[in-house]
Order: structure tokens, then sequence, then C-alpha cells
């Protein structure tokens, strides 16, 4: 009875639990992605999440694991801490959101993402 009261443990049934919902999700939608989407859409689609799994450390810097570590410490601020990495984690998506806009085409034609996919233009009416 102790062990499962243990702290470990209820993190690891915490941690198991997200990891097997967020596959379970990819498993769900199966079905019917594969009644809407052709193979050659497939490719895009994965084209896509590989294009935003590469972009995500950069953009997200790994705010919420340094703020656990950043937690534990007696002598840091973390209301400043916080505030510092959410600033950064604005800035950097604001860089990366200009780079996307002037890279759109270049992008497309790379990956094979359609630009209206990385960038939906009909959604930025620039007057």
């Amino acid at each position: 009875m102790k062990l499962i009261q243990s702290r470990i443990v209820r993190s690891f049934g915490v941690y198991a639990t997200a990891n097997v919902m967020n596959s379970g999700i990819s498993f769900i939608l199966l079905p019917i992605l594969t009644n809407f989407l052709s193979p050659s859409d497939y490719g895009v689609l994965f084209n896509f999440s590989v294009m935003i799994n590469l972009m995500i450390p950069f953009v997200g810097m790994n705010l919420m694991a340094s703020a656990q570590v950043q937690y534990l410490k007696e002598y840091i601020n973390n209301k400043d801490y916080l505030t510092s990495g959410f600033r950064l984690n604005l800035i950097l998506a604001l860089v990366f959101s200009i780079v996307i806009f002037f890279l759109n085409k270049p992008l497309s034609s790379l990956t094979g993402v359609p630009g209206e996919l990385i960038l939906p233009t009909r959604y930025l009416r620039i007057i």
C-alpha cells in the first residue's frame, strides 16, 4: 500500500496516462483519416507534422522543464523567471512567424506542404 501512495509511483502514473492519451488520439483518428485522406495527403500530413515538431524546441525553449527545475530552488524568484520565459517564448514565436511569412514559398517547395497550410494568407489581409 505504501508503494502505491509513493510520490514516484503517482508521478509515473500521471506521465504514463498522459503518454497513452497522446498516442491514443492518433490511434482513434486513424480510421477517420484513412477514410478521408489519400496516400499523397498522408505524405503532406507527415511533412507538416515533422515541420511543426522541428520548430517546437526552438520556439518553446523547454520552458516547462526549466520551470520545474527552478521551482525547487529557493533562491530564485519564480514570478520573474516565468515572466522572462514567457516573454522569450513570445519573441521567438514572433520571429519564427516573420521568418515563415517571408519563406513561405521556399518552405512549401522544400517540404511539399501547400503554402496555404504553412501560412493561411486568407486570414492575413494586409491593407
